[in-house]
């Protein structure tokens, strides 16, 4: 039985947990992972040529999120033949985070139950939660039941979503295996600085909007 199944293993982690004031239970594989991630590549060395990648591979990265997740897939802003829904697609994996399905599921939830105990990054429960906190956490129960009645027939029907939540993890390996190779082969950049600059760059700019949008001083709504 793995430790994580294991009534015994678990009781005093869970029991410290409620102590410190966590609500849900914490994911300990995701913070120890990210933790470990960021200690092992923070000594690096960062050349001039990586900032002009940085800058390139981010605006790809976020194009593929905003545009992409988003504005077409989550809130049909705009209709998108397949050529460009295939660029969308492809840029938003490079970005490293979840399948469109789970994006799109979660960020619709977020509006209809913004800052309450159903929204899968509730503001209210501090601007650290609602940054990474909730990706390193359990699920509310609350969370769960409005995931599972928000209407998501229109993604389901995608046949481009499917393929991308079939392959989500052949397909992150083969984005960021070619970020990394171009980035040293050709921009001369550090091997633990490509990597250290995917992580920080493009993966916790774009969660840190909806952390800062929704701190209750700055009094702005949902996006």
């Amino acid at each position: 039985m793995l430790p994580k199944h294991d009534p015994q293993f678990l009781t005093p982690i869970r029991r410290w947990e409620k102590r410190v004031g966590f609500v849900t239970p914490l994911r300990w594989v995701n913070v120890i992972s990210i933790l470990l991630y960021h200690l092992f590549l923070t000594p690096t060395t960062i050349v001039l040529q990586q900032y002009f990648d940085d800058v390139l591979i981010l605006r790809m990265t976020g194009f593929g999120v905003t545009a992409g997740a988003h504005r077409y897939w989550c809130h049909r802003s705009y209709k998108a033949k397949t050529p460009l829904r295939l660029i969308l697609l492809l840029c938003y994996t490079m970005a490293g985070q979840n399948t469109i399905f789970e994006w799109v599921r979660d960020h619709r939830v977020h509006h209809k139950h913004s800052e309450t105990a159903a929204d899968p990054h509730d503001v209210t429960r501090g601007f650290w939660f609602s940054h990474v906190g909730w990706l390193m956490m359990k699920k509310r129960p609350e969370v769960l039941r409005a995931g599972r009645a928000v209407d998501m027939s229109d993604i389901l029907r995608d046949p481009l979503v499917a393929m991308h939540t079939r392959n989500l993890f052949p397909n992150l390996n083969h984005q960021h295996v070619v970020s990394f190779w171009v980035g040293i082969k050709y921009l001369l950049e550090e091997r633990g600085g490509v990597m250290k600059e995917r992580g920080t760059c493009y993966f916790t700019s774009l969660l840190c909007e909806r952390a800062i949008s929704h701190r209750p001083i700055l009094m702005l709504q949902p996006v």
